[in-house]
This record gives C-alpha cells, structure tokens and sequence, in this order.
C-alpha cells in the first residue's frame, strides 16, 4: 500500500471515519475529539503532501473545526496540493490569517461555499481574496470574525446565495452591495450599521440599492416613529401610553388589561412649526403566554420602553426582558421607565 494510503487509513481509523469518498469526490475531515486530541500542522501535511497528484485533484470538501493549532502553513499546503476544492469550512480555527485563506483560494477557483466564521485574525482582505479569486462561490460565512468592513467591489459576487457576518463591528455598508443577486441571504445582526436601516437590510440587496438610490437622491427623512412598550403585566405600560397620547385620564383597570399586543397610531407635536411625529405604538400584554406571537414586532428600529413597577424587588424579572431584546434587537435603543401607580 503506498505511503500516503497508510497515513489516511490511520488517520480514517482514529476518526471514526471522516475520510469520505463520494462519487469519486473526496472530503476530509479534520477535528478534534477524543480519539484525536491534537489536529495540527504536520498532521494536515502528514495527510495531504503524502497523496499523490490524481488522489489530490479528487478532494472537493475539506472541514476543519475548533483546530487551535492549524495555521497558514497548513492551508499552503492545502492550496499547493489541492486546485478543484468546492468547499472549505474553517470554523474557530483561530491562529489562520488572510495570507493562508489566500493560499488556498487563488489555486482554487471553483470553490462554491467558504466558511471561516470565528478566525479572528482574518480581516476583510479575505473577503477581497474571495472577490478576486472565486467569483462564481454561492456561499460565504464570516461572522464573528470582527471585520470592521467589507471590499467597496462586493457586489461583483453575481452567484452569492448567502452572506453571513453576523456579531462582526461592521458600521457602513458599501454601495455596491445593492447589485448582489436579489435572492441573496442576508445577515448582519449584531453589527453597529449606521448607514443602512436594519428594514432594509432584512429585505435584502434590492431593498438596500433602492435606499441607497433614494438616499443619493435627497430623499426626505420620515418623520414616523415606532416605540414598543414591554414589561410584566400591570407595570402600567396602557397607563403610560395613555398619558404620552394626552389622554385626562390616563389609568387603567385590570378589566382593561392588554390582550397579547394593541398597536396604536397617534401624532406628537413639535415646537417651532416643525411637522408633527406621527407614533406607531405597540403596547404589548406583560403575560409570559404572549412572549412568542410578540416576537415579530422585534427589530432595531424605534424605541423600546421597558416599565418597571418600582415596588419591584425582583431584578430578574426585568433583566428577562432585557436578555429577550438583547436577542431579538441587538442594536435597539432601549428606555427604562419606573411606573409607581399612586403617582401617575
């Protein structure tokens, strides 16, 4: 048996498997566990330089997971080896920069799907390599990666279905990424956007260019505003709304409790001739039953008035409500308010 069958057999042995042909495609998968506490450097190069050049050009998916001692030797000898990868999955392999994502990706041009979420020593010059080196690739997932932006050119990307850079510090988004494919998978939670309302985001690269088109055009700012108000039942979350409405009589009883969300319309006024706010107010019922039919009025826009009872001793009980929209509405502005019955 040639060298290089010995090593991957071993290797099959001690990983229950993860070597797998399919097709006559090959995919290899290296991660630690416990029969291979240890994947490194040598043991990539142990596996791949010891193949021979047709067994080379058969490997399509390459994996590595959590492997803390992988670096860009190891995916130089990937790329100098292997030139028809469809697939390379890198995930928490923290000590790879963009010099060994490069490595592989400019012998491999026909790579479809690139994962290196949680490499934090990758910049957004490994978003440049996939640009420049694998046009046609379909998938891309970077998150956590703390890139603070992205190449201006990434709407050259025709065939992108996903783009995932959640939980990065991304603040502006480039122009261009209005041209990706309108079907394209968007995710950019968890990121301080301050040019591109997190709406449009949701809805995509088509949504994205028509802000940005109305944006260049002078569009005026809306002067609408949305607010939710959470909190536990009777925190006297109606009450308050009544009063910012400017209703005489403000409180409520608990035979007029709120039932899971009413949403409410009404103008506030400005001073110095300055147009009215038109308020679209969502006052959601504090029983626990209603937390999840409540979960699609969630989003960064807005404001979100959390009311407290101040006879409250508990904090858990609005730390819930704080964790929930952590969650939900990362990047939401949040306004806590005491409500003490007796004095409103």
């Amino acid at each position: 048996m040639d060298w290089w069958k010995d090593t991957i057999e071993e290797y099959k042995d001690e990983n229950d498997g993860n070597w797998v042909e399919d097709e006559g495609a090959l995919q290899l998968y290296f991660y630690e566990h416990r029969t291979v506490k240890v994947v490194n450097d040598d043991i990539v190069k142990k596996v791949i330089a010891g193949m021979d050049k047709p067994q080379c050009d058969k490997v399509r998916y390459i994996y590595h997971r959590v492997c803390n001692q992988i670096t860009d030797a190891a995916l130089t000898t990937i790329g100098d080896h292997c030139r028809h990868l469809t697939t390379l999955h890198l995930y928490k392999c923290v000590e790879v920069t963009d010099e060994g994502i490069a490595a592989v990706l400019g012998n491999n041009p026909k790579i479809k799907c690139l994962n290196f979420s949680h490499c934090e020593k990758a910049t957004s010059a490994s978003i440049g390599a996939v640009i420049e080196h694998c046009p046609d690739i379909e998938e891309l997932n970077a998150n956590s990666v703390g890139l603070t932006s992205l190449p201006d050119n990434i709407g050259n990307l025709s065939k992108l279905k996903t783009l995932d850079l959640y939980g990065n510090i991304i603040t502006t988004l480039p122009l261009s990424i209005g041209n990706l494919p309108e079907d394209c998978k968007l995710d950019f939670g968890n990121n301080p956007i301050k040019n591109v309302p997190f709406s449009a985001i949701e809805k995509g690269p088509t949504a994205i260019k028509r802000f940005f088109s109305a944006t260049l055009k002078g569009a005026a700012k809306s002067n609408q505003f949305k607010i939710v108000l959470l909190g536990t039942g009777e925190a006297g979350k109606t009450s308050l709304l009544n009063a910012l409405i400017g209703q005489r009589k403000p409180l409520t009883t608990k035979i007029q409790r709120t039932i899971h969300v009413e949403i409410r319309e009404f103008h506030m006024q400005r001073e110095n001739g300055l147009p009215s706010i038109k308020i679209k107010a969502y006052d959601f019922g504090g029983q626990e039953t209603y937390a999840l039919g409540q979960s699609q009025y969630f989003d960064d826009n807005g404001m979100y008035i959390l009311v407290i009872n101040a006879d409250e001793t508990n904090p858990q009980v609005f730390i819930a409500h704080l964790q929930r929209l952590q969650a939900m509405a990362p990047n939401a502005v949040v306004l806590v308010v005491l409500s003490k019955i007796d004095l409103l």
